[in-house]
C-alpha cells in the first residue's frame, strides 16, 4: 500500500522520478519506498503532538495494564494504518486529478475537498472518538448520553458499544474527559452538510451550511482548506501518537529478547519493523 501512495505522489508531482520508478524491480521498488517514505508522509506539528501524547499515552498504558493489547495493536496500530494510507493515497490522486483541470472555477475547487473530508471524518477521526471514548470508559469515567437535557448513565461493556453510542454524546465526553482539542479537529456539521449534501454553494466558492446552535454558517475557499488541512493534520497526529506509544511499549516489554524474536513478535502483533527504524 505504500507503494500506492508513492506512486500517486511521484506522478503528481515529478513525473521524471515516476518514471524512473516505474522501470524498478518489485524488490528495487520495496528498497526505495524503505528509503524514501518518511519524505512522502504528512508530518505533525511538535506541539500538536506532544499535547496528544500527554493525554493519550497514559490512557494507553492503562489499556495494556488491563489487557488490552490487541485492541491497540488490531485497532489503533494496523486498523488505523491502513486507513491512513487508504486515505492519504486517496487524497494524492484527488491532487493529481485536479492539477489536469487547471482552469476550474472556485465552486468546483471547494469541491474537491468533499470526498477526502468525508472519508478523514468517518474512517478516521470517527475512529480516535470512539477509541479514546472507550478507553476513557474502561479507566473508570462514567459514560453518558443526554436526554431531555438531563445526563443518563449508560454502562460500557465493549469497544462494539461505544461505536454505537451518538457522536454528540461522545463528544461532550471527550471533552469532559480533557480532550477539547480532539472533538476541535472535525467539524460534526460539515460532515453532515457533505455527507446529506445539505448546503448551498455559490459560483464564487462559498459554501453554507446549517450548524447546531449557530444558524447558517458560511465557509470560503481558504477556510475550507484550513479546515480540510486540521483534520487531516490531526489524524495523523493521532496516529503517529498510537505508534510511538506502540513501538516504546514494544521495545520495554520485549527488551530481553533478541532482535530477530523482536521482530517477529512485531509481525504477530501486525506491526511493520520498519516504523522502529525511523527517528
Amino acid at each position: 500500500m505504500k507503494i500506492r501512495v508513492i506512486e500517486a505522489n511521484l506522478k503528481a508531482l515529478n513525473p521524471t522520478e515516476y518514471a524512473h520508478f516505474q522501470s524498478l524491480s518489485d524488490k528495487d521498488k520495496e528498497e526505495y519506498v524503505h528509503k524514501n517514505w518518511v519524505k512522502f508522509q504528512v508530518l505533525p506539528a511538535k506541539e500538536s503532538l506532544e499535547r496528544m501524547n500527554a493525554l493519550l499515552h497514559p490512557l494507553l498504558r492503562m489499556a495494556v495494564d488491563k489487557g488490552l493489547t490487541d485492541l491497540i495493536g488490531n485497532e489503533l496500530v494496523t486498523g488505523m494504518g491502513r486507513k491512513m494510507m487508504n486515505i492519504l493515497e486517496f487524497h494524492e490522486i484527488m491532487t493529481r486529478l485536479a492539477a489536469a483541470v487547471p482552469d476550474r472555477v472556485p465552486k468546483e475547487t471547494i469541491q474537491l475537498h468533499f470526498p477526502s473530508y468525508l472519508m478523514l471524518f468517518e474512517a478516521a477521526f470517527t475512529e480516535e472518538v470512539n477509541l479514546i471514548a472507550y478507553l476513557l470508559a474502561v479507566s473508570g469515567k462514567e459514560f453518558y448520553r443526554r436526554k431531555r437535557g438531563s445526563k443518563v448513565p449508560v454502562p460500557i461493556s465493549s469497544y462494539r458499544q461505544m461505536q454505537s453510542m451518538r457522536m454528540r454524546d461522545k463528544f461532550n465526553y471527550l471533552a469532559e474527559g480533557g480532550f477539547n482539542f480532539v472533538i476541535e479537529a472535525g467539524d460534526y456539521d460539515l460532515r453532515n452538510a457533505i455527507a446529506h449534501c445539505e448546503y448551498e454553494l455559490s459560483t464564487d466558492g462559498i459554501f453554507r451550511y446549517a450548524r447546531q446552535g449557530h444558524g447558517s454558517v458560511s465557509l470560503s475557499l481558504e477556510e475550507m482548506d484550513s479546515k480540510h488541512e486540521t483534520l487531516l493534520q490531526h489524524a495523523v497526529c493521532f496516529q503517529k501518537s498510537t505508534i510511538q506509544f506502540y513501538v516504546d511499549y514494544v521495545k520495554s516489554a520485549f527488551s530481553t529478547y533478541p532482535e530477530p524474536v523482536r521482530k517477529e513478535l512485531l509481525k504477530r502483533l501486525g506491526f511493520h519493523f520498519d516504523e522502529l527504524e525511523k527517528p
